[in-house]
């Protein structure tokens, strides 16, 4: 067998109750948790598509086997299987070994959405893939991922902002084909050597042999573990080789077809007819493909007599209530079955079927039906430490961008604005404290000051020296109702379902007033002072004190990078439609200067001032007297809690559910 790597990621939850069904040897799995956990002393075999045909209720072809701790693989990967294994709990890790019987696309065609989400999820080590080679070299496995690894190249680099691999040199998008030579296989057996080995580690032996399906190429799996012996056909005509391949086996899934009548008449919607061409062709194309192709129910119940399994399961074919009478028929002409078999002999593979092995061979084989979850998400089975990871292609998520496109994108606070509180002083000390609002819970924390709950997730936090004591009060504007609420002082409506709240000194008595932007309409109130329009929807608020004294209406248009101070001045400043305006008294004159910070390069722009590279994308901006006298730059890194004073401190406090509010 020839290696080559092709330079060419939860357990995934869903909850998966399971389902008595016949009789004998099935039960139900009282955790009802997806697959569950995995006795580590028996072989669990889930059938996540039985099918060639993708239909709701059955996907293309997938066996998933798990060996106790030992391992798990996949057996081939057609199409709309992945979504039975996130439905069924499987994580991307655990799809890391893939054996593909032959490159028909019922067999293949999920392989590609394996490879390319993998490294997204919890899969950052090699893909490996076992396959067949065949007449000419393009007909094997290595060919075929080399072709895969070109054509999802687009793929590979847009998502290579996030680390795709370890440091260890292992990369998520790594395709490493293992060709498992028809050839050798062929010599192998006739030398009277038994079929090769494809994977021999961690007690799990697979080796593989010939089938005939179509063209040489295709093959059948044997697996064995700790004494137990599965063998999984692919597709292929009956054949005495896996008569002589499956002696002595604990389960044989071999596929089995439906008769070429049935097909036709499935297929083509035609009442059967045999004065009828159409029926007539339609009958002689389906036999024309088995023919060469496939296992008749008769020819399985044949094989099923001359190797007796413990356990023989049926697949690929559509098991449903018009077809499975005529199934058990053939099968039972050679191999006489009953459904009330306890154990179960004969089983018709569904999607989501479970076979449980034990190692103990004087335990009975289980078997039941999973119900998987329609609504499952992929979780993380695999953790990896920030110190494992290997640095990404690319640094920043908006590297690929074109400028041009950059400056297409809506900024966030024309949409979502972010609450920007009046004042972040809680002690009255001069000095702007550390202080986060978890949405999750109302919690205010306000480091080395105090902690209380005031609000919840349904409203804006807007933080102000609301009764002029010097001193920042905790409050809220819940936008659904207008109502604002002021810890300890008021609660008062004021707004509507669409304002802005902005609340600031708009008089210069030393109070924060309650206030809204509505930017439908370009309606600025302030409660007690005055309403006026200015400004429109494509507009952000930015209210500050650029004359000193008493807090201006002023407005930063993203669109064309224009701000207005009302009665004061308009000026052009900034780089992109997507820059924050972060307005601040940056010089210590006691006016604001205008000031952006980009998402896509860090560099805070001052006006007037400086430039200062500060921060990264997705860092939420967090100016403020820290240290007192004058405005300084500083970010909140909500997914690490990290708080950052350029020149002053570096810290942790909050996690990725708060909202700084500090200012």
């Amino acid at each position: 067998m020839k290696t080559s790597i092709v330079r060419i990621i939860g357990i995934l939850t869903g909850v998966a109750a399971v389902l008595l069904i016949g009789s004998g040897r099935a039960f139900a799995d009282p955790a009802g948790n997806g697959l569950g956990p995995m006795d580590p002393d028996e072989m669990r075999i889930t059938f996540m598509g039985t099918s060639f045909l993708p239909r709701l209720s059955q996907e293309a072809n997938s066996v998933f086997v798990e060996c106790g701790e030992d391992g798990s693989f996949v057996f081939d990967c057609g199409s709309g299987v992945v979504s039975k294994y996130i439905s069924m709990g499987v994580a991307y890790s655990q799809m890391d070994k893939i054996f593909l019987t032959h490159l028909h696309g019922d067999h293949m065609s999920d392989l590609m959405f394996i490879y390319l989400f993998g490294p997204s999820a919890d899969r950052l080590t090699d893909l490996h893939v076992w396959g067949p080679t065949g007449p000419t070299e393009e007909d094997g496995i290595t060919s075929f991922c080399q072709h895969l690894y070109e054509m999802t190249y687009w793929h590979r680099e847009s998502f290579s902002f996030l680390p795709t691999g370890l440091k260890n040199g292992q990369d998520g998008y790594n395709l490493v084909p293992h060709d498992c030579s028809y050839e050798e296989a062929i010599q192998s057996i006739l030398d009277g050597n038994g079929p090769p080995v494809a994977y021999d580690s961690n007690n799990v032996k697979i080796s593989y042999f010939p089938m005939i399906h179509d063209r040489d190429g295709a093959l059948a799996y044997k697996l064995e573990w700790r004494g137990l012996k599965m063998i999984f056909s692919g597709d292929s005509l009956p054949n005495n080789l896996m008569i002589d391949q499956a002696q002595d086996l604990d389960v044989l899934i071999h596929e089995l077809t439906l008769s070429p009548e049935v097909w036709a008449q499935k297929n083509s919607g035609l009442t059967p007819d045999p004065n009828n061409p159409e029926w007539v062709e339609a009958v002689s194309k389906a036999r024309l493909i088995q023919n060469c192709s496939h296992t008749p129910a008769r020819a399985f119940g044949y094989i099923l007599s001359r190797t007796n399994p413990r356990l023989g399961i049926a697949t690929h074919f559509q098991n449903q209530s018009d077809t499975v009478g005529a199934v058990k028929e053939e099968i039972s002409v050679f191999y006489p079955f009953s459904d009330s078999d306890d154990p179960a002999r004969v089983l018709l593979a569904t999607d989501c079927m479970v076979i449980n092995v034990p190692v103990d061979k004087g335990q009975p084989i289980q078997w039941r039906q999973a119900i998987p979850d329609p609504y499952a998400f992929q979780t993380t089975a695999i953790f990896h430490s920030p110190d494992e990871l290997a640095d990404p292609k690319y640094p920043g998520n908006r590297d690929q961008f074109s400028p041009w496109l950059k400056d297409l994108i809506i900024n966030p606070q024309v949409y979502d604005p972010s609450p920007s509180g009046d004042s972040g002083d809680y002690n009255g000390d001069g000095t702007s404290d550390i202080a986060v609002f978890r949405t999750t819970s109302g919690l205010w924390s306000i480091r080395g000051v105090t902690q209380f709950y005031f609000g919840s997730g349904a409203e804006l936090p807007m933080p102000g020296d609301y009764n002029g004591d010097g001193r920042a009060e905790a409050a809220v504007y819940r936008g659904q109702s207008g109502l604002w609420a002021v810890r300890g002082l008021t609660r008062a409506y004021f707004g509507a379902p669409s304002d802005v709240p902005v609340a600031r000194d708009y008089n210069g008595d030393g109070k924060t007033d309650l206030a809204v932007f509505r930017g439908s309409s370009g309606l600025w109130a302030i409660r007690g002072i005055t309403r006026l329009y200015f400004g429109t929807a494509a507009d952000i608020p930015v209210p500050g004190y650029y004359s000193g004294g008493r807090a201006e209406i002023a407005l930063f248009r993203p669109a064309t990078r224009l701000w207005s101070v009302r009665g004061l001045t308009r000026f052009y400043f900034g780089t992109t439609s997507s820059d924050l305006p972060v307005p601040g008294d940056y010089s210590g004159s006691g006016s604001w200067q205008a000031a952006i910070f980009p998402y896509s390069d860090g560099l805070w722009r001052i006006r007037g001032l400086t430039q200062i590279t500060f921060g990264a994308y997705d860092d939420k901006p967090v100016p403020g007297k820290h240290g007192g006298g004058v405005d300084r730059v500083g970010i909140f890194r909500s997914g690490e809690g990290l708080w950052a004073v350029k020149g002053m401190t570096r810290v942790y406090h909050g996690n990725m559910d708060d909202l700084p509010v500090t200012r």
